[in-house]
């Protein structure tokens, strides 16, 4: 949605030829840093690059052209709202592990599903710390990889319109969650950023505590060569 508004402002106030090319943050941004191209990043998830895309600031690479979403973006683990409208008790965590039989694993009958992210996303490695800080394995849950972030939405969309349990890792805003009613489960912690950005962003987490996930940084990057092609679009 971002890329399209954008394209549309450039061309038609700043008379700019734009094309659109389909991209996620970790190669969108290695591509900007490491190529110069694309341009522009209308809508990057920043914490998942931070430290190579601020060393491309810092190298006069890239440029931080502003907030996308003022508020953030939002991360989190969710169950569908049909499953919490049967049981209030699933939009906490404490209720999903005592119903962990709920959540079918595809493939092992004797355990729990819990979807992750796709192995290479920053997602991940938090998903996963947080998957032992709240102690889900020994609730029977197992972390399902679902292979691609269209598998993952995908797996949302079948679970809802199946009606059948679901409980994993997503983010919003996005289509997805636009289209289906999904409640974020409450993890009865609270937000230690601090702590979050130590350790459970971090793949040697030793000691993962439970927090929810703080908002998400999400920028506008561009390359330095189109700020300087383009002040005025910039």
């Amino acid at each position: 949605l971002m890329a399209h508004v954008d394209s549309y402002i450039l061309k038609n106030g700043y008379g700019c030829d734009t094309q659109l090319v389909a991209g996620d943050t970790m190669p969108t941004g290695t591509s900007m840093i490491e190529k110069g191209e694309p341009d522009i990043a209308p809508e990057l998830w920043s914490n998942g690059l931070r430290e190579p895309l601020d060393k491309g600031v810092a190298e006069g690479r890239l440029k931080y052209a502003g907030n996308s979403l003022s508020d953030g973006g939002e991360e989190g683990f969710w169950v569908p709202k049909f499953m919490v409208d049967q049981d209030p008790s699933l939009a906490t965590i404490e209720g999903v592990k005592a119903n962990a039989a709920l959540f079918k694993h595809p493939e092992d009958p004797s355990a729990a599903m819990f979807m992750g992210c796709p192995a290479g996303w920053n997602c991940q490695i938090s998903g996963e710390n947080l998957f032992k800080a709240l102690d889900l394995e020994s609730a029977g849950f197992k972390v399902v990889d679902p292979g691609s972030g269209a598998a993952l939405s995908g797996a949302i969309a079948k679970a809802y319109e199946r009606q059948e349990a679901w409980f994993g890792y997503y983010w919003a805003p996005t289509a997805v969650l636009g289209k289906y009613d999904m409640v974020k489960v409450d993890f009865g912690s609270g937000v230690d950023v601090d702590h979050y950005k130590a350790c459970i962003t971090q793949a040697e987490c030793a000691e993962p505590k439970p927090t929810m996930y703080p908002p998400a940084a999400v920028q506008s990057v561009t390359t330095s060569g189109f700020a300087e092609r383009a002040p005025e679009a910039f």
